[in-house]
């Protein structure tokens, strides 16, 4: 949860380079530090629809693993 920090160097001082190397990593309020995230990073945004709808927006850039992409869309086609 980056809304907890101040600094990137807090960052540091958790041990994020240990969190984010292999596997998934997933960090809420990415935005605060943009400049950490990679650039095969997949976003996914919420947001409250009402008191019981959610919209959920998936989003990334040509560096997101296909594997990964390709699976979102195939999910994302079906519902």
């Amino acid at each position: 949860d980056f809304y907890r920090l101040d600094t990137e160097e807090d960052l540091y001082n958790i041990g994020w380079e240990e969190y984010s190397e292999g596997g998934v990593t997933v960090a809420e309020w990415a935005d605060m530090f943009p400049g950490l995230i990679p650039e095969r990073a997949i976003y996914i945004y919420l947001s409250n629809k009402g008191t019981t709808e959610r919209e959920v927006k998936v989003i990334w850039g040509e560096e997101a693993p296909d594997a990964i992409t390709k699976e979102i869309e195939k999910y994302a086609s079906c519902h």
